[in-house]
């Protein structure tokens, strides 16, 4: 789990539903779950992290991807 200091804490997990809470002076700015992708099992990766702030880079990088085959779309059409 990435903090303020970017200093790393790995916990195994042991097949059961776990809550974990840390308290001290630093704050938790994200949290990952199988950061090295172990579990092959998991369908979907894109829901194994989470972030206190939202990151918008990831909605600006779909939003350019959409405009440019749109921009495609309509110079094949003519327009």
């Amino acid at each position: 789990m990435p903090l303020l200091d970017s200093r790393k804490e790995g916990r195994p997990w042991l097949g059961r539903w776990k809550r974990i809470e840390i308290t001290g002076e630093r704050r938790l700015v994200s949290a990952t779950v199988d950061p090295e992708n172990r579990v092959a099992i998991d369908v979907n990766r894109l829901n194994n992290a989470r972030r206190i702030e939202p990151d918008g880079l990831a909605a600006a990088h779909w939003g350019v991807r959409w405009v440019f085959w749109l921009q495609q779309l309509l110079a094949m059409v003519g327009l």
